[in-house]
């Protein structure tokens, strides 16, 4: 019986501005740290949520803009989203404009992690 869900594995080419990035906009923590012999592991938790992030430069790039088979983006609910887009403007990011939701009464916006992975902030 599943009882929730337990981590979101993720890959990224380097430790220190995948963890700043993680920390910074999204607010997460890190938990613990594990070095082996060919990566990393850190585990970064917030709001409710565990991130297993791995550490490994050979990882190959994403393929396509979201579309590769796998994890497509990251979604985070977010209020005030004019504030939420200016800061993390203002961290040195590049956040694509609010936009509608289609089909719904909601907006949101996407910026994209140190490796290229769509997040979205979602009202």
């Amino acid at each position: 019986m599943i009882k929730g869900q337990h981590h979101v594995a993720i890959n990224v080419s380097e430790r220190e501005r995948s963890v700043a990035f993680y920390r910074d906009v999204l607010g997460f923590e890190i938990e613990s740290e594990v070095v082996r012999q060919n990566d990393t592991m850190i585990f970064m938790c917030a709001h409710g949520i565990m991130l297993e992030i791995f550490v490994d430069p050979s990882c190959p790039p994403r393929v396509t803009e979201p579309e590769a088979m796998g994890l497509r983006h990251l979604c985070f609910r977010a209020t005030e989203l004019e504030k939420e887009h200016a800061r993390v403007k203002q961290l040195g990011y590049e956040p694509e404009d609010i936009k509608p939701h289609p089909g719904t009464p909601y907006r949101l916006f996407f910026v994209k992690d140190p490796d290229g992975l769509p997040i979205e902030f979602h009202e």
